[in-house]
């Protein structure tokens, strides 16, 4: 299947929102999208251990954690699922613009 550009922007940036909500980042401009990408490689890498992700990071095992689950859960998301988010994400986008 063939996914748009301007989709996987919309995704990843729920993905930003999220992330800097956690990490506790207001600063609109903080993430990208390409960092988002290096978060998401990073946590999911392998070859690291999650000692090694905690050390580096600061942050607790038990994040480290719900944070590879979270983003295993979106990407293993159907298709559909994704495009229902969408919808409703442009919906939210539209009544906060009234």
């Amino acid at each position: 299947k063939k996914v748009k550009a301007s989709y996987l922007k919309e995704v990843f940036a729920t993905l930003t929102s999220e992330i800097k909500k956690e990490l506790g980042i207001e600063d609109k401009e903080a993430l990208d999208l390409i960092n988002i990408s290096q978060i998401k490689n990073f946590i999911l890498d392998t070859s690291l251990e999650i000692a090694q992700i905690v050390k580096l990071s600061g942050l607790s095992r038990q994040t480290i954690n719900k944070l590879r689950l979270d983003i295993g859960a979106l990407e293993g998301m159907k298709l559909s699922n994704l495009r229902l988010l969408q919808v409703a994400i442009a919906k939210w986008e539209m009544e906060k613009g009234e």
